[in-house]
C-alpha cells in the first residue's frame, strides 16, 4: 500500500515538473516569436514608407520633365519653370535622404529578426536533443 502511495506521489511530482517545464518552454518561444512578429510589422511599415517616398520621387521627376517642356514651349515661363525644377530637385534630394533612412531602419529590423530567428533555432535544437 505504501508503494502505491509513493508511486502516485512521484508520478504527481513528475507531472508538475513537466507541466512547469512546458510552461517555461512556451514562454521561451513566445518572446522571440513576438519580437519576430514586431520586426515583420516594422519592415512592412518601412517598406510602405519607402514605396510612398519613391512614388513621390517619380512624381517630382515627372513634374521636372513637364517644367522643362513648359520652358521649351514658352520662353517667358522659363524662369518659373526653372524655379519649379530647382524646388522639385530639392524635394528629390529630401526623398533620397528619407529613403536612405528607411533603408537603415529596414537593415536594423532585419538584424533583430535574424537574431530572433537564431534564438528560436537554438531553442528548437536544445529541446529536440
Amino acid at each position: 500500500k505504501s508503494n502505491v502511495v509513493s508511486s502516485c506521489f512521484i508520478g504527481q511530482s513528475s507531472f508538475f515538473w513537466h507541466n512547469s517545464s512546458f510552461r517555461l518552454l512556451t514562454q521561451n518561444f513566445e518572446h522571440p516569436l513576438q519580437n519576430a512578429n514586431n520586426m515583420v510589422n516594422e519592415i512592412t511599415t518601412a517598406a510602405q514608407k519607402q514605396m510612398a517616398i519613391t512614388q513621390d520621387t517619380v512624381n517630382n521627376v515627372a513634374e521636372i520633365s513637364a517644367s522643362v517642356d513648359a520652358t521649351d514651349i514658352n520662353v517667358s515661363d522659363s524662369v518659373t519653370g526653372a524655379s519649379e525644377a530647382v524646388d522639385r530637385t530639392g524635394k528629390i534630394i529630401e526623398n533620397t535622404k528619407a529613403i536612405s533612412q528607411e533603408g537603415e531602419h529596414l537593415r536594423k529590423a532585419a538584424q533583430v529578426l535574424h537574431e530572433s530567428s537564431q534564438t528560436l533555432n537554438e531553442l528548437v535544437e536544445y529541446f529536440t536533443i
